[in-house]
């Protein structure tokens, strides 16, 4: 399922080809654990612009999973209890 978040990303070097780079927190093994967490503290409102056009460009790449978990549980209303939609 897809969400509007920020995401912190580890592997394809070329991923702005695909998704808006400017906001996705990049990391590898050489990387400094107090910068990531540097750049994590950044508010999510001056990254919603790039995080909006990042969700939408992830919906091209829906697979029968995200499709079938979509239609079947959360279009049928399957829940929980206590009202949480069923994970």
């Amino acid at each position: 399922m897809k969400k509007m978040t920020v995401p912190v990303h580890h592997g394809a070097t070329k991923i702005d080809k695909f998704f808006n780079s400017d906001e996705i927190i990049k990391i590898s093994k050489e990387s400094d654990l107090e910068e990531i967490l540097k750049q994590c503290t950044k508010g999510y409102e001056q990254r919603q612009k790039t995080v909006i056009d990042n969700y939408y460009r992830s919906l091209l790449f829906s697979n029968i999973n995200d499709l079938l978990y979509e239609t079947v549980f959360l279009d049928k209303g399957i829940k929980l209890k206590k009202g949480k939609q069923y994970v």
